[in-house]
């Protein structure tokens, strides 16, 4: 059953979460998923209907070196609003140091960004941070959300999944964007586990 709105869940603004079909690089108007940045780990796509909220895995293995990301650049649908409080959120199962950022591709430069460490190999838990959406997050087409983990001394090894970017200053239930294309998603209702620290 698709849930396109639950009691108690902010609208997700970045949507084909659920499917993390397109990894096209061609277009970055058209809510397109993306591999990026230059981490010498790899990276995959895994379908699991075992999983928190939806059936795809994004998963990054053996990163030693450099940023190893998954991207959405599609502003004119993100309508983020200045000076208004939004939440990332995502769930990850492994071993790394994760990050939640926001990019501006035109300049090269990180307008956000939120690292922590993790270790629970064993199960989900859900992540998220806070950010308050500045005048250069505003009608710029290419800033773009990012998920992923960044190089250190050890090997990343992470499962990602149920992206979530919403507004407001807290982490409601994963729900399918509006503009998700129901054809390719399946939604789970789970509000997941907090741990922030």
């Amino acid at each position: 059953m698709l849930h396109y709105k639950l009691d108690n869940a902010n609208p997700n603004i970045v949507s084909q979460v659920s499917a993390m079909a397109d990894l096209t690089k061609s277009n970055y108007y058209n809510r397109s998923w993306e591999f990026c940045s230059g981490g010498n780990g790899t990276s995959a796509i895994i379908t699991d209907y075992n999983i928190p909220v939806g059936h795809k895995i994004y998963r990054i293995m053996n990163n030693t070196s450099g940023n190893k990301d998954y991207a959405q650049y599609s502003q004119p649908y993100f309508s983020l609003i200045e000076n208004e409080t939004y939440t990332m959120s995502c769930y990850c199962r492994g071993a790394a140091t994760i990050q939640l950022r926001i990019w501006d591709k035109t300049t090269g430069q990180s307008l956000f960004t939120w690292t922590k460490q993790i270790q629970n190999t064993d199960e989900w838990i859900r992540y998220d941070t806070q950010f308050v959406a500045t005048s250069q997050m505003i009608g710029n087409n290419y800033i773009g959300f990012i998920f992923g983990v960044t190089g250190k001394t050890t090997s990343a090894n992470v499962d990602f999944c149920g992206f979530k970017v919403e507004r407001g200053n807290k982490a409601t239930t994963w729900q399918l964007s509006l503009l998700e294309d129901s054809s390719q998603a399946i939604a789970i209702d789970s509000s997941g586990q907090n741990n922030n620290g």
